[in-house]
């Protein structure tokens, strides 16, 4: 058993799909398990590799409850315990396949090391109608936009921004996830946006 715990050092398993699809400037999260099986506490190096993905197509590292921005990170693990770890995928305007592996390897042990591969892309969209509302960068666009109701990802209304010039600035807010309800002379229609500051 305890050299079958010492080749096995620590074992990485999605807990979602990992066939994602999001619009351009949309937003995904996958969570991840890893537990270390050693009878030593760890560092474990995290790494994006791309083989295939739109250029700016970015990601945050979640964990231990901080973020961390880019392709690669480091988590300490104890001894017989696990963390999950949530991959934020975040969009940009771009669009293309998504083809990149997770790679995960101990610091103490370079060749212990294991991958999980995140397939799908960002889809071009066919046409956007009149009415579609739309976040690009710190900005919503959408024509007969008249306010959007700001609410945090477990329901709080946080206030109401107002258009200017055609646009309501999103800029402002902090880290996270938003639920926007945006009111135009079309009606309303809710959205989901990711700031990065």
């Amino acid at each position: 058993m305890m050299v079958l715990s010492l080749i096995i050092g620590f074992v990485f398993t999605p807990l979602d799909s990992t066939h994602v699809y999001i619009e351009a400037n949309g937003y995904a999260s996958l969570r991840f398990e890893l537990q270390n099986n050693a009878f030593m506490n760890a560092t474990y190096n995290l790494v994006i590799k791309r083989l295939s993905a739109p250029s700016d197509l970015s990601f945050d590292m979640c964990f231990n409850g901080s973020c961390h921005a880019g392709d690669s990170s480091a988590i300490n693990v104890e001894a017989g315990a696990s963390d999950t770890i949530t991959l934020d995928i975040i969009g940009g305007n771009n669009t293309g396949p998504l083809d990149i592996f997770y790679l995960v390897y101990d610091q103490n042990a370079q060749n212990d090391r294991d991958s999980v591969e995140i397939t799908g892309g960002v889809p071009v969209l066919e046409k956007r109608q009149k009415e579609d509302i739309y976040s690009i960068g710190d900005y919503i666009y959408g024509d007969g936009l008249l306010s959007a109701r700001v609410l945090t990802k477990d329901g709080r209304l946080l206030g109401t921004l107002y258009p200017k010039n055609n646009r309501i600035y999103t800029g402002g807010l902090r880290h996270g996830v938003y639920f926007l309800i945006i009111k135009t002379t079309h009606g309303k229609k809710a959205i989901k946006i990711y700031r990065r500051h």
